[in-house]
């Protein structure tokens, strides 16, 4: 998280965005959240996006 902070903040992102997502105070649950988004079931969630998506445009 130190690491992050600090590319953060080298980026200029000292405010908003991650530094403040992440900062301290994340629990398992948001752990847990990321896994199953990007790692777990990546696909599942990239079909149903773009269904939204889809259906936001309609």
């Amino acid at each position: 998280m130190k690491l992050m902070q600090a590319i953060d903040k080298a980026n200029g992102y000292i405010f908003g965005g991650l530094t403040q997502a992440i900062g301290g105070n994340s629990t398992y649950c948001d752990i847990m959240d990321v896994q199953e988004r990007w790692l777990d079931h990546k696909d599942l969630w990239d079909e149903f996006e773009q269904q939204e998506e889809n259906q936001m445009n309609e």
